[in-house]
């Protein structure tokens, strides 16, 4: 690393600490005004990470800047909606006001810029060559064989299971409320199918994208048709696996854009509208029938409710945990419940118990830190765990891109879940990638070395 970069690299981490000192000892009553912070925040990271990263498509492409772009817009959005609601929360079932979501966005802003300040620090803002990565995979993911491999056969499997249930209802099922769609198409192996899905379906992606002759490539139509209808289907009743698959989409389809262009931004930023109020028009909220902050708090409830969590937390003294959330429940994670009576239980449901909520709130990153750590180390905490994320998803980098590709696609997860959730999906997805791999790829003999990537 140059004295040039050192020299950079050191500056905007100063600029940075001033922001926690200004957040933290001069800016303390005015809830208006820690937004206006947060965003400054937000916007410097952005800015340093365009010009360090040498335009927005390595930006797309920087697991440090994804999540840390993610946990931004998770700390800002909540509170400005409550601003638009004229400060009066949308429920009551723990303390909500200005002085609480000063003090909860404070922590948010101080674990954004140390965050940003570990990234500088550590040099982890830097372009690299994720191309090579990507098509060194896709020349080992081929799919010119004839014969359904059997994780085809699978993911074929599982869409007919579906559309057999949609069957069943006829078109009757499309009048039906998204509560009673979820009845239907989920039970008890749902999330483990759609974890399989999103890895079969960024394998396939990456296959098609990376192959130059991908339109005369045998059952490349078969492949592409299982995943759009699996997706559609999905779409009926539930986003969050489809957004976490559309992040990891985007960042293969990079892969066959030289340059990301203003038509490009306006393509991503429209599809993510439409996906925001997407919910509210699922829940027959329209602006017909409706006010405009009605409309957009049920288009950001995934923004809202979460970063309100944190207020409970804020409010309320619990006893520490000093880690085990992160240690225990992720292990424990591995468990069946068969075998572990006492195993702890998810933290979102302990929320929802100990609030008497009559709906799931997801977890975040700040209100764990607090459980586990105390309001003082919070923030510092939530910003270490980040980044080690971060530096573990490198790790992974040039073994198999696909490794890192599903830590990035979580990073939405990261800021509305518990750990121990995202530990256990990664590893479950890190585990089918595996095998996928191992197993079917190295066995193939197609005339050339397909090795493990």
């Amino acid at each position: 690393m140059s004295k040039k970069v050192i020299l950079k690299n050191l500056l905007i981490s100063i600029l940075f600490l001033v922001l926690i000192i200004v957040n933290t000892f001069i800016l303390t009553n005015s809830l208006v005004e820690k937004i206006l912070l947060d965003m400054i925040a937000g916007i410097l990271f952005i800015i340093v990470s365009i010009y360090r990263l040498k335009g927005i498509k390595n930006c797309l492409r920087s697991i440090e800047f994804i999540y840390g772009f993610c946990f931004f817009i998770y700390s800002i959005v909540g509170c400005l909606v409550f601003v638009m609601d004229n400060y009066i929360p949308r429920f009551y079932y723990f303390r909500i006001d200005t002085v609480i979501l000063t003090e909860t966005l404070e922590l948010y802003i101080n674990a954004l810029c140390f965050y940003v300040i570990f990234c500088f620090v550590f040099n982890r803002i830097k372009t690299i060559n994720f191309d090579e990565n990507l098509q060194k995979c896709g020349n080992n993911t081929n799919l010119s064989r004839g014969i359904i491999i059997f994780f085809d056969m699978m993911a074929f499997g599982v869409v007919l299971y579906n559309l057999s249930k949609i069957l069943r209802y006829g078109v009757g099922f499309f009048d039906l409320s998204t509560s009673l769609k979820r009845e239907i198409l989920n039970n008890g192996i749902s999330h483990y199918i759609n974890l399989f899905m999103l890895v079969y379906s960024l394998f396939i992606t990456l296959t098609l994208v990376t192959n130059k002759n991908y339109s005369k490539m045998k059952g490349f139509k078969f492949n592409a048709f299982i995943v759009i209808l699996y997706w559609l289907i999905c779409l009926t009743c539930e986003r969050r696996f489809f957004v976490t698959f559309l992040v990891g989409f985007i960042f293969i389809m990079l892969y066959k854009i030289p340059k990301i262009k203003l038509k490009n931004i306006i393509i991503i930023c429209s599809i993510v509208i439409l996906l925001l109020f997407s919910a509210a028009f699922r829940d027959n909220i329209s602006f017909s029938r409706h006010s405009l902050a009605d409309v957009i708090y049920s288009s950001t409830t995934e923004f809202y409710c979460t970063f309100m969590i944190s207020d409970a937390y804020v409010y309320d003294y619990h006893e520490l945990k000093y880690g085990s959330t992160y240690i225990v429940d992720s292990l424990s994670k591995l468990i069946p419940k068969s075998l572990y009576e006492n195993k702890p239980q998810d933290l979102s449901f302990q929320f929802k118990n100990e609030y008497n909520t009559n709906v799931g709130f997801a977890f975040n990153p700040i209100a764990e830190s607090i459980l586990n750590f105390g309001k003082t180390f919070a923030s510092i905490m939530t910003a270490s765990i980040m980044f080690a994320i971060t530096v573990i998803a490198r790790s992974f980098l040039k073994k198999n891109i696909l490794y890192y590709i599903i830590i990035l696609t979580f990073s939405l997860d990261f800021c509305r879940g518990a750990f121990s959730n995202v530990f256990f999906d990664t590893l479950f997805c890190f585990i089918v990638i595996f095998m996928m791999f191992k197993l079917v790829i190295k066995r193939r003999d197609l005339g050339g070395k397909n090795g493990y990537c």
